[in-house]
């Protein structure tokens, strides 16, 4: 994907599904893709998640990262994630709704173009 193409992804991602809430995880290590899929994926099984949005962004001035994580589905909630996910309920922030359309597409927008920044950039829908 060239970089004109962005904006026709980053609208198509956000009208894909209803987006309502996201949230971070913040672990004591470095995430790599591999656990990611493992764990989201599980997570994206759960009856109440219809689709998951998920990028790895680094801790700036660290070796460690984080997941940005953005839900389409119903109850999601801390304890939901964390323990479907099987981490510490303390590692998953806040989960907070998604007000609009537009909000979506900047929550997109911040971490799509940022993967070109970083060797390990990944991002995933499911």
């Amino acid at each position: 994907m060239n970089y004109r193409e962005l904006g026709k992804y980053i609208d198509a991602l956000t009208n894909m599904a209803n987006w309502t809430r996201t949230t971070f995880i913040r672990t004591f290590y470095k995430w790599k893709p591999h656990q990611v899929e493992r764990k989201v994926e599980k997570l994206a099984a759960h009856p109440n998640i219809d689709h998951i949005f998920c990028a790895i962004e680094p801790d700036p001035g660290r070796s460690h990262n984080h997941l940005h994580i953005a839900f389409a589905g119903r109850g999601i909630t801390r304890k939901l994630i964390s323990k479907t996910m099987g981490v510490s309920e303390s590692s998953v922030g806040n989960v907070e709704t998604i007000r609009s359309k537009k909000h979506m597409n900047q929550y997109i927008a911040k971490h799509i173009p940022n993967e070109q920044q970083y060797i390990n950039g990944y991002h995933k829908i499911y």
